[in-house]
């Protein structure tokens, strides 16, 4: 072996040990947390640290049995059915606002960036208000329409970007492979729309 190679062996051994030590570092805190999440109170505040436990799932269990079940079952709902309902809407929205050539595009298209830059306090007490009147206050369904409006405008502006980006070849070839698609309909963004609607999700979690 020349010397070179030996010498790019090794640092490509330095380079995966750096990498391994900086993922490490990153982990650390979390794996922290993690392995006190299974001990008891006592080991938590055991000076020094017990490294090595009998781990215990009581936290978890006492955790469950109280309100967080419930809690945790009105944010799944509310995050699912807001991200379900800003993708269905959001997405053929953007393919037109991408491919349809009307003169209000650009104005709709800076109204739908300006309401991302709006701050959301700003909304505070005309939802309020509104909520108050319509008797949406402490409902799933008022947190829903919440998280749609700010959603939504996310997921049409992101979207359009992937359309923009998209050649209108691909439109074609999805029509010539199945005659019902000639219409206007949107190529299957899979990838952009799994991760915009992951974006979604948290943003309403």
């Amino acid at each position: 072996m020349s010397r070179r190679a030996r010498r790019g062996r090794w640092e490509r051994v330095a380079l995966h040990v750096g990498v391994i030590l900086l993922v490490l570092a990153v982990l650390a805190p979390f794996l922290w947390l993690l392995q006190m999440s299974v001990k008891t109170q006592e080991e938590i505040f055991a000076f020094p640290p017990k490294l090595l436990f009998a781990p215990t799932f009581e936290n978890y269990r006492a955790l469950w049995d109280s309100t967080f079940r419930r809690s945790f079952a009105n944010s799944a709902a509310v995050s699912v059915t807001s991200t379900a309902l800003a993708m269905l809407l959001g997405v053929p929205g953007a393919y037109a606002l991408s491919r349809a050539r009307f003169r209000a595009a650009g104005q709709l298209s800076l109204w739908v960036l300006a309401s991302r830059m709006a701050p959301p306090i700003a909304f505070t007490i005309p939802y309020f208000l509104v909520y108050r009147h319509l008797g949406l206050l402490d409902t799933r369904t008022g947190l829903v329409l919440i998280y749609l409006t700010f959603n939504l405008s996310l997921v049409v502006w992101l979207m359009r970007s992937f359309f923009d980006a998209t050649p209108r070849s691909a439109r074609a070839s999805c029509a010539s492979c199945c005659p019902c698609r000639r219409r206007a309909w949107p190529p299957r963004p899979s990838s952009a729309s799994s991760t915009r609607g992951t974006t979604s999700s948290s943003r309403s979690s």
